[in-house]
């Protein structure tokens, strides 16, 4: 039975009709984006026509379909609720009902639970903090475990953090850390792996700098600065990286890619500020670091959401979390009970039909 399948049926008779509309509104959203990607191709060849004429025409359309899928939405939750209860626990009822991924991507699942259980002892040991973040953390606080139809788990570090768990991994002969420089997403990869390749799974670990909250402006504006010149390296001196698209850092090629991330980091220096992470909560903020890919919307954080971390369940491993995780979460992604848009659109990290023979763990 398809996921989707199983979904409907946690939708009442009166409401499935609702999630078919919503389904159909998805399909709009995947042919939209479709028209826009073409569109990128195009306006290499129509500039003016593009901006002036056919760009207009698409925004209204975008509008008019998310206009759209927000109507359906409203409905189908006016018939999901019951008599007496809120909107905001129907929405956890119905999130809390969804049913856990299952076959390959479960046990893919699994071994990257195990990988992030070893990942935290090993934290622990050598004095390293991180947190888990983006997606990881929606479906730590909406699933208690992965979102359903996710396959990578996101974990946050400061930048000091980051260097001293690669220190750790470096004298473990059990684990690795691969790097590989992303040109479509312009960013430096870091994830932490078993050091047998016959074990698919990874954890990305995504560095993020303490600044002075008072100065919220100045850190913005160099990292906008900062990224802006990774990309027109990109067009110039890095023109290169386009025809090996996701470079690894052992490649001879890297090295000027590496040099230009270390030179963008380097320009965010004077902005950093020092002392240990349980201090990051007093009047400081944290900015997303400039090798990670875009992530406008929580660019900066405040770092009281974040610190002092907090012990959480993520699909049965013990592990750190921010703060206040739904503060966090509504920064970058709004309402995370809404109706998710990615059910059928998620970003598959790895060709799971490739592992069905990979060990759980290193020697079992």
């Amino acid at each position: 039975m398809g996921f989707l399948t199983k979904l409907k049926g946690l939708l009442p008779p009166s409401s499935r009709s609702f999630h078919a509309m919503y389904e159909e509104v998805g399909d709009i959203h995947n042919r939209v984006r479709t028209v826009q990607e073409d569109l990128v191709l195009l306006r290499s060849h129509m500039v003016h026509e593009v901006d002036e004429v056919i760009m207009p025409a698409v925004r209204h359309t975008q509008g008019a379909v998310d206009a759209h899928a927000a109507a359906m939405e409203l409905f189908a939750w006016d018939a999901y609720q019951r008599d007496g209860e809120s909107l905001a626990d129907a929405k956890k009822r119905f999130f809390a009902n969804i049913p856990a991924a299952e076959g390959r991507l479960r046990r893919y699942q699994e071994l990257c639970t195990r990988l992030l259980a070893a990942f935290d002892e090993l934290c622990a040991s050598c004095g390293a903090t991180y947190w888990i973040a983006c997606g990881t953390l929606i479906g730590a606080v909406r699933h208690k475990g992965f979102i359903p139809w996710d396959d990578d788990i996101d974990l946050g570090m400061l930048r000091q953090d980051l260097d001293r768990v690669a220190r750790a991994a470096e004298a473990d002969e059990r684990f690795r850390i691969s790097v590989v420089y992303d040109f479509w997403a312009c960013c430096k990869q870091v994830r932490f792996r078993w050091a047998d390749e016959a074990v698919p799974c990874f954890l990305d670990l995504f560095p993020y700098d303490v600044v002075d909250a008072n100065d919220r402006a100045a850190a913005l504006a160099a990292h906008a600065s900062a990224r802006e010149r990774l990309r027109e390296a990109q067009k110039t001196d890095l023109a290169f990286w386009e025809e090996a698209p996701y470079l690894d850092a052992s490649d001879a090629r890297a090295r000027s890619v590496a040099e230009a991330f270390s030179r963008a980091e380097a320009g965010l220096a004077p902005l950093r500020q020092t002392g240990d992470a349980a201090e990051a909560g007093t009047g400081r903020a944290v900015l997303w670091g400039v090798e990670n890919e875009d992530y406008p919307t929580a660019t900066l954080v405040p770092a009281g959401n974040v610190f002092p971390l907090q012990r959480m369940t993520f699909d049965g491993v013990e592990c750190w979390g921010p703060h206040d995780p739904l503060a966090v979460l509504e920064q970058a992604y709004g309402d995370v009970y809404a109706m998710p848009g990615d059910i059928k659109t998620h970003f598959r990290h790895t060709d799971l039909t490739l592992w069905d023979d990979a060990p759980s763990e290193p020697g079992r």
